[in-house]
């Protein structure tokens, strides 16, 4: 993960190390040269979790999810993976701060609690293009009709023509 811990060997001596960046080559994608971060056990990590929204909102709401990480401080060996968020039935107009998601335990919010993580919101439909679409659309289907019935008649007048 993105925030995995390793125990890494020099000359013998083991040290807990973060990854802190990465370094990578645009073309290759090879990593060229990665920063680490010694760390303690017991020791506490501020760390940018992901954000995953789950279940469904209700029926054709659309979800905008503004945060895709949180900054919390958590214990260097128990850090969450991510951080799962129940979107199961909220209605139109609602949204979801950092401030009112329950912090898996051990972890501590140092994120704004006023940052908007999500919110609900249903599709504005404006009734006169609606509607304008719907009379086009009849009006396309009866012109369509028409112009068949025309070409039948064009081509029956025109086998006329020719057995003249």
């Amino acid at each position: 993960g993105t925030n995995a811990v390793i125990e890494l060997d020099l000359e013998g001596d083991k040290h807990l190390v973060m990854v802190k960046a990465v370094d990578q080559n645009v073309l290759t994608l090879d990593v060229d040269h990665a920063d680490l971060l010694h760390v303690k056990r017991g020791e506490k990590v501020e760390v940018d979790i992901p954000v995953v929204s789950t279940g469904e909102a209700a029926p054709g709401a659309l979800i905008t999810q503004d945060a895709d990480v949180l900054t919390v401080l958590a214990d260097v060996l128990n850090i969450p993976e991510e951080i799962e968020l129940s979107i199961e039935g909220l209605e139109d107009g609602e949204v979801i701060t950092a401030a009112d998601i329950t912090m898996p335990e051990g972890t501590t919010l140092v994120a704004d609690p006023e940052t908007v993580i999500l919110s609900i919101t249903l599709p504005e439909v404006d009734e006169e293009l609606e509607e304008a679409a719907e009379a086009a659309e009849e009006g396309g289907a009866d012109a369509g009709a028409d112009s068949v019935d025309e070409e039948g008649e064009g081509e029956s007048s025109e086998s006329d023509d020719s057995e003249e």
